[in-house]
């Protein structure tokens, strides 16, 4: 073996390989992208470059007759990138070339658009995708490429031909095969990884889509649920049965509402990571107006003052049924009706109130939430604390309490008045002078 040939060659080559590195760790782009005109255009004009810089550092075995790795990089482009692309290629490097001149400029031409049609012949019959290749074919496909650029060598005349195919022969037939293999390695690196980001991004797709079905079917589900318990609850008279069906109605309705809002965001998301986020004013809201219309009878208004914010709906669903449980609770016993015992929230004596509201607050400030339900009824018992309620309601409420690490507490008569005149009148309803503020605090 000529080691004249072979140090230059092995030169070129390394050039080659390090330059595909360069191309390896490029961001990648999107296979549509990739198939524009546009593109193709600039990845012929950038593969042109490559094969530039490798024909500024020829081998010259006699004058006018100089090889370098050109030959590689019109292989691998018509074989991964396309007759556009090598067109680029093939255009440019002529044109370098047969400025060049010399004898062997004419089959330097021919052996570039040998190295062409095998290329191309490949890309076409080849029975697998390009990201599938393995070492042993694009070795092969080195060798075939570079029989080619050997052929067009038999265009010198005849003497030199010899000449030439006797020196160069064997060194080509090693190094730049071994060279495509390298490369072409690295570009079916490449094809290989953006196939499994489209296979990833698909999933994700499907998971989406899935994901709109299941809270679809989950909304649906909750809303006939509802509809459900309201007409259960109709056709019982007993008063203790419908305040149970009431309150599971409420419980449901909060819930329903929830997954309203999250297959509304969903869609508008677009199944976005944001469409797990919901907005507490519209949940909030829809508990005050089911609750009003449904046990506050037009006489106890449910007003709400909530502060435009989002929240994930693990929580989201948390801070529904606490509001609806408090706001429940204050319906049901801070306006005892006439034909009840004259009773407080929890069984103290106090003179009946046939009037009043309650009104509902949710806001953000110093990195914590507060959610307050507040009413101008008749107070709670001396030395009352939600530890000492034994209803479910309650109990449900600091159970949620301790899920948001957050804490509950009470305020009632005069202490109620002085901490809650202000956010009473934020949200439409009169100050109290006695009633209970419930209030929950729980970090943002």
């Amino acid at each position: 073996m000529n080691a004249n040939a072979l140090l230059p060659l092995l030169y070129n080559a390394a050039l080659l390989v390090a330059t595909a590195v360069v191309f390896d760790t490029a961001p990648t782009r999107d296979q549509a992208h990739t198939r524009s005109l546009r593109m193709q255009l600039g990845h012929g004009l950038a593969l042109a470059a490559v094969a530039a810089v490798a024909m500024l550092t020829p081998w010259t075995l006699v004058p006018g007759v100089v090889f370098d790795a050109r030959s590689v990089v019109i292989g691998l482009s018509a074989l991964f990138f396309g007759t556009v692309t090598t067109t680029v290629v093939v255009v440019i490097a002529a044109l370098v070339r047969v400025s060049q001149g010399g004898a062997g400029a004419l089959p330097a031409v021919a052996a570039m658009i040998g190295v062409t049609v095998v290329g191309l012949v490949w890309r076409h019959q080849l029975r697998l995708d390009q990201a599938d290749l393995g070492p042993v074919r694009l070795f092969v496909f080195g060798f075939t490429a570079h029989v080619a650029v050997l052929l067009a060598m038999l265009l010198l005349p005849w003497p030199t031909a010899l000449a030439v195919l006797r020196a160069v022969a064997v060194p080509m037939l090693i190094v730049m095969p071994t060279a495509t293999m390298l490369i072409g390695l690295l570009f079916v690196r490449r094809l290989r990884r953006e196939r499994t980001q489209r296979a990833l991004a698909q999933t994700l797709e499907q998971r989406k889509v899935l994901h709109r079905e299941l809270q679809h079917r989950v909304k649906n589900s909750m809303s006939m649920i509802v509809a459900m318990i309201t007409l259960q609850r109709e056709n019982y008279q007993n008063e203790e049965t419908r305040d149970a069906l009431t309150e599971l109605h409420g419980r449901v309705t909060v819930l329903a509402k929830l997954y309203g809002l999250l297959f509304q965001g969903t869609i508008q998301d677009k199944g976005t990571a944001s469409a797990d986020r919901v907005q507490v004013r519209p949940l909030l809201n829809a508990v005050c107006e089911s609750l009003g219309s449904s046990l506050g009878n037009g006489s106890f208004p449910v007003h709400s003052s909530i502060d435009d914010i989002e929240i994930d709906t693990g929580r989201a669903s948390s801070i529904g049924i606490i509001a609806n449980e408090l706001t429940t609770n204050a319906l049901k016993h801070a306006f005892p009706v006439p034909a009840g015992s004259e009773t407080t929230h929890h069984g103290s004596q106090a003179a009946v109130k046939q009037t009043g509201s309650v009104a509902v607050s949710f806001t953000q400030s110093n990195g914590r939430y507060t959610l307050e339900v507040r009413d101008n009824g008749v107070g709670l018992p001396e030395g009352f604390t939600p530890q000492s309620a034994a209803g479910f309601g309650l109990g449900l409420v600091q159970m949620l309490t301790e899920q948001l690490n957050g804490t509950l507490t009470v305020e009632s008569s005069s202490d109620a008045a002085a901490t809650a005149g202000a956010a009473a009148a934020a949200a439409a309803a009169p100050a109290p002078t006695t009633g209970s503020v419930f209030r929950v605090v729980f970090p943002a």
